[in-house]
């Protein structure tokens, strides 16, 4: 049954896009459980969020930067190349 809460759960959130009130409310449960029935479904494996970046970031050239010019904060970023054998 804990399994079946969780699936219901993240589909309302994740692909139906309802917020934790609004399911807490269909389910008559607090906001709090939701975010906890969330968070136990990541934990378990049953929701993975993967982000897909279309850049890298490269920290050893910012921090080199940072320590030639003095500044608090450098970032370089690098586009990744798109495949388009694909």
């Amino acid at each position: 049954m804990e399994d079946l809460q969780m699936g219901l759960v993240s589909i309302l959130y994740f692909e139906k896009g309802l917020s934790q009130q609004e399911i807490a409310v269909r389910l008559g449960v607090s906001k709090m459980t939701i975010s906890r029935i969330l968070q136990r479904a990541k934990d378990l494996g049953i929701v993975e969020i993967r982000i897909q970046k279309p850049f890298e970031v490269n920290e050893a050239l910012g921090e080199t930067i940072r320590e030639k010019f003095g500044i608090k904060k450098a970032y370089i970023v690098v586009q990744k190349e798109k495949d388009t054998d694909v």
